[in-house]
């Protein structure tokens, strides 16, 4: 009997486990509109380039000091939600949590459309919730 019910429990954490996995969606599924990464273009010209460059690439010089936001090092975030937040939270470096939740959201769109994840119909929102269940994952 002890057996049945440790078999049954076992089943029962399997289903969960698969049912949370196919709930999670990442960013080569589309969380970005195109008109939506086009605004955080704008926003990360004017705000980004200058440490960040205008390619993403980052780099060591006094003109781009900081990381690039190209490739790999996105993806170390894991979560969307934790690079709205580093956004939102810590850049611009000389003016640390002076943009907006939209402003941030649409740096966020144009920086997975410059690493080539696809678009969508409905614009990526601000929501931390929801952007904790969209995984950065390498495109394949």
């Amino acid at each position: 009997m002890i057996a049945k019910i440790k078999l049954i429990v076992i089943l029962i954490a399997s289903l969960v486990i698969a049912a949370s996995a196919a709930s999670q969606k990442t960013v080569l599924s589309g969380v970005y509109t195109t008109a939506q990464a086009e605004r955080g273009k704008t926003s990360y010209k004017l705000f980004c380039a200058g440490c960040h460059k205008e390619d993403l690439s980052g780099g060591g010089d006094d003109a781009a000091r900081a990381a690039a936001l190209k490739g790999d090092k996105i993806i170390v975030r894991k979560e969307l939600n934790n690079l709205f937040r580093y956004i939102r939270d810590w850049m611009p470096q000389d003016d640390r949590g002076s943009l907006d939740d939209k402003t941030c959201i649409d740096i966020v769109a144009y920086i997975l459309q410059e690493n080539g994840y696809p678009s969508a119909t409905e614009e990526l929102k601000a929501d931390p919730e929801a952007l904790k269940q969209i995984q950065l994952v390498k495109k394949p």
